[in-house]
């Protein structure tokens, strides 16, 4: 598709809520974008977007929230018809990342289980059981991952497990799970965070707080602000002392900062042939 097709596109997207926006700046039809896509109407944030990239075709924020959000809506529509396992995955993960980052935790959680229902594997369940946990729906995520068979299970899963039982009262099921889980130097951040979880669940606090300062220091400084956020609203780390998790919770990454721009492309930045990315690494 050209740009001036594209263009041609958003105007008459832009053009269904003309009438109910006539009047309306730019700014407040963008914000009733992002409200309606928060409770999950697509369509509507879509046209509302569409009328504020239209408003102010200047601003390349709206052009990108509307750009992401009408590839979304695609993908919503394509999943549905897709025949191809392989295809249809991808564009479920997709649209999982999408949801999740935007906290559409109940979007999310209806295409997490119907991903599930087709994989049944490890990967899958701990994907379903991530979002369950997420929802504070703690018996669920424990059924997802009991019903895993013996070759199925994993540290991911064991972690998760521990935490949902910890959740639902069963101290003594989780810490046989948090004993059985072993951290290895190379895992990566994700399992680092779910162990640091289960041990602050678990009412391991020592560990916990460990487990948690190891992760800070071994991701990026803008990385670190995501899971700091996380860690102060998740339940599994309420038991802990105030003053020491506030400490570790300040610790200093031990990561250089990726000098990106995070733009579409390579092709017109700077750092051009100096960074991983830009060499196919």
């Amino acid at each position: 598709m050209n740009a001036t097709t594209f263009r041609i596109g958003l105007v008459l997207v832009a053009s269904a809520v003309a009438t109910s926006a006539l009047g309306a700046s730019a700014g407040e039809q963008y914000a009733s974008g992002q409200a309606l896509l928060a409770k999950g109407d697509f369509d509507g944030a879509l046209a509302a977007l569409a009328a504020a990239a239209r408003t102010d075709s200047k601003n390349e924020a709206y052009l990108q929230e509307y750009t992401m959000v009408r590839r979304i809506v695609q993908l919503r529509q394509a999943i549905d018809s897709e025949a191809d396992p392989q295809r249809w995955e991808y564009l479920a993960r997709a649209l999982h990342s999408f949801y999740v980052s935007r906290g559409l935790l109940e979007e999310a959680v209806v295409l997490d289980r119907k991903i599930h229902a087709r994989l049944n594997n490890a990967s899958s369940a701990v994907l379903l059981a991530e979002t369950e946990l997420a929802l504070n729906h703690n018996t669920e995520a424990a059924e997802v991952l009991q019903r895993l068979d013996g070759s199925q299970s994993t540290p991911a899963t064991q972690t998760l497990l521990g935490i949902a039982l910890a959740r639902l009262g069963k101290t003594g099921e989780a810490r046989r799970a948090a004993k059985s889980v072993s951290l290895s130097e190379d895992a990566g951040p994700r399992m680092t965070y779910a162990v640091a979880r289960l041990y602050a669940a678990t009412g391991d606090s020592d560990a916990a707080l460990q487990t948690l300062g190891r992760l800070l220091e071994s991701v990026p400084p803008t990385v670190q602000a995501g899971y700091r956020q996380h860690a102060q609203r998740c339940p599994d780390f309420q038991g802990l002392a105030p003053a020491p998790f506030a400490q570790v919770l300040q610790t200093k990454s031990k990561i250089p900062e990726s000098e990106c721009s995070g733009g579409a492309g390579c092709s017109g930045c700077p750092m051009r042939g100096k960074c991983p990315s830009s060499q196919g690494h």
